[in-house]
């Protein structure tokens, strides 16, 4: 018989679902015209970009010659005719000044979905590992596969904190999935929401008991560990640990 064991948590508001759109990257979320089609304003006040994306911001409303700046430049460059191109993870602030008044473009730098964090996933996976040795257990392994499948999940509860997938199915049922297939003889996911960093979710799940026993089930033998951030999401940071016993 095959065994599941599932907990999920939230950063400060616990025990809540959560279903939200998902957001096509990039994404962009428009200034409301609230006035005159003259009206002087950038066409975008937010912009969320993958490395090496571009995007041309544009001022509405005036012929004037534009000035641009960007706050950061290892994030977010720009050019005098406003195309942005995102360097690396973080946020920027494009700043274009025309007639001695700036108007501001936020730019989120961020990986595209379902790309591996490979130094997050390490960090939790020697945080895991270390409290198993506190308890005189056997470390987990990384398995590929399942911290695939933890990825995807992780893309998943930002849209449904849940640990039904948004398409009405287990978490579990993604390794009914060719791509996630592994042989498996006991299963369980934490799932988590809000925490910054691997610390602070490792942290969290310590202190609930359910998902403390997760990660100090003797029976486990492997993990797959996944996080997605979104900074248009409520929670921005989400989580996933798929614990496997083969």
């Amino acid at each position: 018989m095959k065994h599941f064991k599932c907990f999920g948590i939230l950063f400060i508001i616990a025990c809540v679902l959560l279903s939200m759109t998902a957001t096509h990257v990039p994404a962009f979320h428009s200034m409301k015209t609230a006035s005159a089609a003259s009206t002087i304003k950038l066409n975008h006040k937010k912009l969320i970009l993958h490395k090496k994306e571009t995007y041309t911001l544009k001022m509405l409303g005036t012929k004037k010659k534009v000035s641009w700046s960007t706050s950061d430049q290892s994030i977010a460059t720009v050019s005098q005719t406003g195309k942005v191109t995102a360097k690396k993870n973080g946020k920027a602030v494009i700043t274009a000044k025309v007639k001695g008044k700036k108007y501001k473009c936020t730019v989120f730098v961020q990986k595209p979905k379902n790309q591996i964090d490979q130094e997050k996933i390490d960090e939790v996976l020697k945080l895991v590992n270390q409290e198993r040795k506190k308890k005189g257990l056997s470390k987990l392994s990384l398995d590929t596969k399942a911290t695939q499948a933890a990825t995807v999940r992780a893309e998943e509860i930002s849209r449904v904190f849940s640990h039904t997938r948004p398409n009405g199915k287990s978490c579990f049922s993604i390794f009914d999935e060719h791509a996630y297939r592994i042989e498996w003889y006991m299963l369980g996911e934490n799932i988590a929401a809000g925490q910054p960093n691997p610390k602070k979710v490792v942290k969290a799940w310590m202190k609930s008991s359910g998902h403390g026993d997760q990660i100090l089930e003797p029976n486990y033998n492997k993990i797959g560990i996944g996080y997605y951030y979104d900074p248009t999401k409520l929670y921005h940071h989400y989580w996933v640990q798929f614990f496997v016993k083969d």
